[in-house]
């Protein structure tokens, strides 16, 4: 079973002599896997994505202050901790604090800090919370209100003071 962020390729889709594989291999839309050469093409932008994107990315803009920004393209905007994470399992490596994306079918935004503080959730409205899938994502198919921007604001603003007190940034 294939996460949905996932392309299934079969081996003879792979090119070139690095190809060696007997099984299909799953590549991550937005990392490389070990050992293939990156097959997939860019992802087709749907019109008006991108306006939904710029509206988005100013919501971490507070937080981008505080922290390291990992990618910042055209269609995708990831911040971590500038610190390592304090987990043992992540081996010193950063803490991913949030992104905006664009997908093929939608404008996500993930805030990591919702997943690991559900006490931070009372603070989202009923209309924000329709948008929202899985226990950190928003989904956005249109420019959001200005007062769900400004929410998203605050609740970044929020998550970013959660850390502080945690030690994590």
């Amino acid at each position: 079973r294939m996460n949905s962020g996932a392309m299934r390729l079969r081996s003879d889709a792979i090119q070139g002599p690095s190809a060696k594989h007997d099984e299909p291999c799953n590549l991550q839309l937005s990392h490389a896997h070990p050992g293939c050469p990156n097959v997939l093409e860019s992802i087709p932008m749907v019109p008006g994505y991108s306006a939904v994107f710029t509206a988005l990315k100013p919501v971490f803009a507070t937080a981008a202050r505080r922290l390291a920004v990992k990618t910042d393209t055209a269609t995708e905007y990831t911040l971590n901790t500038r610190s390592p994470s304090p987990f043992p399992q992540h081996k010193g490596q950063p803490l991913f604090f949030g992104s905006v994306r664009i997908g093929k079918a939608y404008v996500s935004l993930h805030l990591l800090p919702l997943y690991m503080n559900p006490a931070l959730l009372l603070k989202i409205s009923p209309d924000l919370m329709k948008r929202m899938t899985g226990k950190a994502c928003f989904n956005f198919k249109s420019v959001p209100e200005k007062t769900l921007i400004a929410e998203l604001k605050r609740l970044s603003g929020a998550c970013l003071d959660q850390w502080k007190q945690q030690n994590w940034l």
